[in-house]
């Protein structure tokens, strides 16, 4: 037979150790009569009366009890089932074989010479089992405890039952108290709360004040109900208010005042405020030092609130001596007028407004009373007193939980009844005419607080269901009650599901779920400040696929097999696919095969390709309901920017630059440049040089040759596929160009037209004519002619009606097209080459027309040679010059479930939109950052983001954006 106790024990001890400690609290009592704390023993029912002496005053032997049924004095003897044994300190009453007619209200009675106090404990009958040898262990807050000489408590163990004995408790003394019995078959435990709960003042501090200074003590209740009494001592010795001393008290309702307007020397004393209610009492107590002003002393002085000192060019004057300051203008104007302010201080403070110091921080329980008074130490009315929570100024109104009360001296900040939103900064700001002073309390609420988590659990019929309740703050020892649709539960033989407390954590436990088991269950913890619960709804879904990796990043050219397998349901089950969210299935036309099998069903393309980017689902059925799961396949090759150029044409001797660059793909990207197939590198014996950037490569020549026409092709590679782009080169025969077709100046002026190579190879030879008859230079003839490698000018310093020519003026070829549209954070690179003109030439940017040039202070960069300038842009921004599309993210799951301990992993990637972009991950609204001690971890690239947790539990559980 099973060893068991009664259940109804728990909320009986409870009930009395609640009393009885308010009881072991008093101090100062006038009656010093004796207490008693009544314990229930398991294995049998059985009261023991015990007297607990607080002092050897309080209940002093002989004693002597008395015990009644129902109200009915009772004794020991053969014609009953009961027995009563007086010891000197205690009195048992014992029933070894309790029967339901016993069920009743059993008192004792305990009196002395003073007095008498009586404690009276509910029998209710239950069925109650087990027998000797029994063997007894006691617990504290889970941890098992022992009798030894160095702890305030005793353990006595007996035949049948077992007892705990804390003589004088104290507020460290409240816990969760175990009893654990056992036999040769099973055990049994039972478990006490005992709360600490008595009169309590908030605490106070020594003050050292100036011999002159205001004086205030403020007494305040943290804890305990009114009626209070409040009753004040100087050094011991009680005293009351009267015209013939110096200090004045009043009483409130929830706290005292004590002042003396102007202290002296005689004043240094220890000021103890004792309050008393019905069930005990409390004290605090405050030494005053009287300091005097004593040297050194320092004096300042201030004009509307601004320091000022003497100087020689001022009208005004300062002096300083021993004791004394004066200010003088021996001959004041308009500008004097003002607030004059003189501050005196020593190594004990000074004659500014001073408030007395608040205690800082405030612990306090759930529902109990919450008062600050703020007391003027230092500095004369009037005075003008504010608060603030948090920082924000506040004011009483109808509408607000607190009331503020203003004095004289002081202010009071009161919530009657303070909840768990109520923890706070509190700030207390005084003002007068010169200056201020502030005291700020931080109120903390010590009520527990749960964990979050899961708010609904969708399971499959036969599968573990397990809840866990995890105290996230709050004062020790807690205690955990759960209830299914607001039903209390509790574990026994009978149920399926088990529950499991521990010191700051409970779990409930189905091992096999059914469809009975559909609920809302609810966990609610509790301690002597308050309560939070959490809840959680099981559900029954009976299909669920396995999570799948999703986005998959592949090389191009490699395997791609997506395995869709089921984690719960049953059969028959069909499966099915979609690519971008239309159906798919295996046919010789596809580049894809899909095999559905008895539990799983794969899609496989046994050589991805660029276009095989793209969202690639699963989807599977049974009788009840479905499911789906999707993967994202990115191959990140890269690809180059097309500048729709296919052909380029030069002239022998000219300089030309190709440019290849990077417009999306991973990095690093590699390149390579070749001519008519053929691989190119640079090297001394070449007229061409190549040069590679991160995300662009330039093939430059200078001085082309005849032998340097071809297709140029340049190929970029990275680890995930290649791109590549051509361009073919030609050289063309000479050809000269013109600055202008006609030209008219006025006689006399200057005139010089200029001849220059278009195309063709050096070396060149100039001839000109005039109406078809060649001229040359000479002294005898007005013109003048100078020849040079690539062209040749024509001048006449003063003209005549005979002159007269034609003129072409170089003309520009560039590279790409007229318009550009690219993404933020790309390169932008634009070349503009002389296709036709005379060297030398000079080139000028502009940007909305207006000219632009080089500069550390610009994004872009601008490069000029004999015949060709280039700007670049290495990334460019929203404000340069181009086409944006706003990003637009591509979406997936909105809702993922998955069970405890596998790994989560979720993608952001950009769909649309320009670069750069910048992600960020929230967790229920609070952002997340990549930190080590974090269990998640965030890796982000030019166009995604994945938020990954390698092993889930149940606190992960949220709303992830």
């Amino acid at each position: 037979m099973d060893t068991k106790l009664s259940p109804n024990m728990r909320s009986t001890i409870k009930l009395k150790l609640s009393i009885d400690i308010q009881r072991l609290l008093l101090r100062g009592l006038k009656d010093k009569t004796p207490q008693i704390i009544l314990v229930l023993r398991p294995m049998l029912w059985e009261l023991i009366a015990k007297v607990l002496f607080l002092r050897s005053k309080e209940g002093s032997p002989p004693v002597f009890f008395e015990w009644a049924i129902n109200g009915q004095t009772v004794k020991s003897g053969p014609e009953v089932n009961y027995k009563i044994e007086n010891y000197k300190k205690f009195s048992t009453f014992t029933i070894d074989e309790i029967q339901r007619n016993d069920s009743a209200n059993y008192t004792c009675i305990v009196r002395d010479s003073v007095g008498s106090d009586r404690q009276t404990v509910l029998l209710t009958i239950n069925v109650q089992e087990g027998s000797p040898p029994l063997f007894f262990e006691w617990s504290r807050n889970g941890q098992q405890i022992k009798s030894s000489p160095d702890v305030n408590y005793k353990i006595e163990n007996y035949k049948k039952f077992s007892t705990f004995t804390i003589d004088e408790i104290q507020r460290n003394d409240s816990a969760n108290y175990t009893c654990i019995v056992r036999d040769s078959v099973g055990s049994d435990r039972q478990t006490v709360i005992l709360y600490i709960t008595a009169l309590q003042l908030t605490p106070l501090y020594p003050r050292q004040q100036t011999e002159g200074s205001y004086f205030q003590i403020t007494c305040t209740i943290q804890e305990g109900s009114p009626p209070l009494f409040f009753e004040w001592a100087i050094n011991g010795q009680t005293v009351k208010s009267s015209p013939d001393v110096n200090y004045k008290m009043e009483n409130y309702k929830m706290f005292s005042a004590f002042t003396i307007e102007k202290i002296m020397r005689s004043d240094s004393a220890n000021y103890t405020c004792i309050v008393r209610d019905s069930v005990g009492s409390d004290r605090q107590s405050v030494l005053l030092t009287i300091n005097e002003g004593s040297d050194p002393q320092f004096f300042e002085w201030s004009k509307n609130g601004q320091t000022i000192k003497s100087r020689s060019e001022a009208n005004y004057k300062i002096d300083n001596s021993e004791g004394l300051s004066t200010f003088t203008i021996k001959s004041i104007d308009m500008s004097d007028v003002g607030n004059y302010t003189c501050v005196v201080s020593n190594e004990f403070g000074s004659n500014a407004l001073k408030l007395t110091p608040l205690m800082s921080p405030r612990h306090q329980k759930q529902g109990s009373i919450f008062q600050m008074t703020c007391s003027l130490q230092e500095g004369s009315p009037p005075v003008f007193f504010e608060w603030a929570i948090n920082g924000q100024t506040v004011k009483s109104s109808p509408d607000v939980n607190y009331k503020i009360e203003n004095y004289k001296m002081f202010s009071t900040f009161t919530i009657e009844k303070i909840v768990r939103s109520d923890s706070a900064n509190y700030t207390c700001i005084v003002r007068d005419s010169v200056g201020s002073d502030r005291q700020t309390v931080l109120l903390t609420i010590n009520a527990p607080k749960l964990s979050s988590g899961l708010t609904h659990k969708n399971q499959t019929i036969g599968s573990k269901f397990l809840m866990s309740c995890n105290v996230e703050e709050g004062s020790l020892p807690v205690f955990f009650e759960w209830s299914k649709n607001g039903q209390t539960i509790k574990s026994s033989p009978d149920v399926n599901y088990k529950i499991d407390n521990f010191e700051s954590h409970s779990t409930f436990t189905i091992k096999s779920i059914d469809m009975s088991d559909v609920g809302n269950y609810t966990c609610v913890v509790s301690n002597e400040f308050g309560s939070n619960s959490r809840s959680i709804l099981l559900s029954i879904n009976a299909l669920k696929l396995t999570p799948l990796l999703s986005p998959r990043t592949q090389n191009e050219g490699s395997v791609f097999q997506v395995m869709c397998a089921i984690q719960e349901g049953s059969h028959p089950l069909f499966f099915e696919w979609a690519i971008n969210g239309q159906t798919v299935k295996s046919s010789p036309d596809v580049n894809y095969k899909i095999e559905n099998f008895e539990m799983f069903s794969t899609f496989t393309i046994r050589k991805i390709s660029r276009s095989d980017s793209a969202n690639y689902t699963c989807i599977v059925r049974d009788s009840v309901g479905s499911d789906r799961q999707s993967v994202l396949l990115t191959i990140h090759a890269p690809k180059l920017s097309q500048s729709g150029l296919t052909h380029k044409s030069t002239t022998i001797g000219s300089n030309i630059q190709l440019f290849c660059t990077l417009e999306e793909g991973s990095l690093p990207v590699f390149f390579e440049w070749s001519l008519n197939g053929q691989i190119i590198k640079p090297n001394p014996g070449v007229n061409y040089k190549i040069v590679n950037f991160e995300t662009h490569s330039s093939l430059k020549f200078e001085n082309i040759e005849r032998r340097d026409a071809g297709n140029y092709s340049c190929l970029v590679n990275n680890g995930f596929g290649s791109d590549g782009q051509s361009v073919s080169l030609s050289i063309r025969v000479p050809k000269l160009g013109y600055s202008v077709n006609h030209k008219t100046q006025s006689e006399g002026s200057y005139y010089q037209v200029f001849c220059s190579v278009q195309e063709g190879s050096a070396p060149l030879f100039f001839e000109w004519t005039r109406n078809g008859q060649q001229i040359k230079s000479s002294p005898d003839v007005n013109t003048k002619i100078d020849n040079f490698e690539r062209h040749s000018t024509l001048t006449i310093p003063k003209i005549d009606r005979r002159d007269a020519g034609n003129y072409t003026s170089p003309k520009l070829s560039y590279s790409g097209s007229t318009q550009k549209s690219q993404t933020i954070g790309s390169i932008f690179h634009i070349s503009c080459s002389l296709e036709e003109g005379s060297l030398p030439v000079f080139f000028e940017w502009s940007r909305n027309g207006q000219t632009i040039k080089s500069s550390p202070d610009v994004n872009y960069r601008i490069d000029n040679t004999k015949s060709f300038s280039t700007l670049t842009i290495d990334e460019i921004t929203r404000s340069d010059s181009a086409n944006y599309t706003s990003p637009k993210l591509s979406k997936y799951l909105s809702h993922k479930s998955q069970s405890i301990g596998t790994d989560f992993q979720v993608f952001c990637t950009l769909e649309s939109g320009s670069h750069p972009v910048f992600f960020e991950w929230s967790q229920n609204g609070r952002t997340l950052k990549p930190i080590p001690e974090a269990n998640y971890k965030i890796e982000s690239s030019k166009k995604f983001s994945t938020l990954t947790i390698d092993e889930i539990t149940r606190s992960d559980s949220a709303n992830y954006t």
